[in-house]
């Protein structure tokens, strides 16, 4: 239809001339392109601005409206993803009672185990004291934040774990002595057997630094334990890595089939052990396949570290590991762990008694301190 046949009749109204005539169009409201036809010029372009107006006005309505949709389903997918992590929190804490649960049960076991396999009931023990030499290890887990005065430690609570750690050690006449993490920054144990410490003791170190980070260990023994050979360091080659000590010494008194004994203080990484087999190896000797102690933070159950144990020390599994108790750590609100323990592959040896101390020093906010542990043991003559 040419635009020359068209004829505007009032505002909206528009006829055709068709050759038999003029034909009015229905009354309906014509599109606004049809509205158009017919006109030129001014008239013609200010409807062309107010069809484009309208058209960029429906435009921008619709894409407000997508952009509300979008809002709303991103809305609804936050929702879902806060109830889905909702719902995983609550499986978590389901697996986390679960497995509490399993390892109290565990730990009644070990224990049950533990106490027949000590071999003698206390009235026999009696009989058999003549015939054992007694050993009490001490050692403590302070942890870094202590000794750095770091998350919240204050800056006094390395020189107050000291001190309480030389004053329990004496309390329990340990002549074994182990420290983990009381350092001075990350990897340089505190010497232990300096005047007003544990004077007269032999102290060795196991400092471990990775970058600007690392742990550290230190093993101390009485006056009478001749030293004869040790070493100290890392126990693996990655972040993960922790510090170990280890001394092949001679105690005061022989042990039978154990002239001289491996003592080696632990503190385990959290995955698995891949360095500091081939030190302890060197120091001991013979010593570590059947007359090795090592005691510590082994960051595992007690029923859990022979593999740990196969990696560092090889040789014989040992005979028993104590406690299996809950040492770690301040707060407890915010921590769980099974993790100090003393273990030994001596023939005929037996533990006596342990001494699980609460936490200490809580008034220097020691985070994630352990509880210090003391072990007593009988040796073989």
């Amino acid at each position: 239809m040419a635009a020359s046949n068209i004829i505007r009749i009032g505002l909206w109204s528009v006829a055709v001339l068709t050759s038999t005539g003029v034909e009015l169009l229905p009354d309906a409201c014509p599109s606004p392109e049809l509205a158009i036809l017919g006109k030129s010029g001014v008239e013609a372009s200010q409807d062309q601005i107010l069809l484009q107006r309208g058209s960029t006005l429906k435009q921008k309505k619709e894409l407000a409206a997508a952009e509300v949709e979008q809002q709303q389903q991103a809305a609804e997918q936050e929702k879902e993803k806060e109830e889905v992590q909702q719902q995983q929190l609550v499986e978590e804490q389901a697996e986390e009672k679960q497995e509490e649960h399993q390892l109290q049960q565990q730990r009644h076991e070990v224990q049950v185990q533990d106490q027949d396999s000590a071999g003698t009931s206390q009235e026999e023990q009696k009989e058999t004291d003549a015939d054992t030499y007694s050993v009490t290890a001490f050692f403590w887990n302070v942890h870094w934040q202590c000794s750095n005065a770091a998350r919240g430690a204050k800056w006094t609570c390395k020189d107050k774990a000291k001190s309480k750690f030389v004053e329990l050690a004496k309390q329990e006449q340990a002549s074994i002595v182990g420290s983990v993490e009381l350092s001075h920054g990350m990897s340089t144990p505190v010497q232990l057997n300096d005047a007003g410490g544990l004077e007269g003791w032999t102290q060795i170190n196991g400092p471990c630094k990775w970058g600007d980070h690392g742990d550290s260990a230190a093993l101390a023994f009485a006056p009478g334990w001749e030293v004869q050979d040790s070493h100290g360091g890392c126990l693996r080659w990655d972040a993960d890595t922790r510090a170990f000590a280890v001394a092949k010494v001679k105690p005061p008194t022989e042990v039978r089939g154990c002239p001289l004994l491996c003592v080696i203080a632990v503190h385990a990484p959290h995955s698995s052990i891949n360095r500091g087999g081939d030190d302890v190896s060197r120091v001991c000797g013979d010593a570590r396949e059947q007359c090795t102690i090592a005691f510590g933070d082994w960051n595992k159950p007690a029923y859990d570290i022979y593999g740990l144990w196969s990696s560092l020390v090889g040789g014989t599994a040992p005979h028993f590991s104590v406690p299996n108790e809950r040492s770690c750590c301040f707060p407890e609100s915010d921590h769980y762990g099974i993790f100090d323990h003393l273990a030994t592959n001596i023939p005929n040896a037996a533990h006596d008694s342990w001494n699980l101390f609460p936490y200490q020093i809580l008034e220097e906010n020691p985070v994630q301190e352990h509880r210090p542990l003391a072990v007593k043991i009988h040796l073989p003559l």
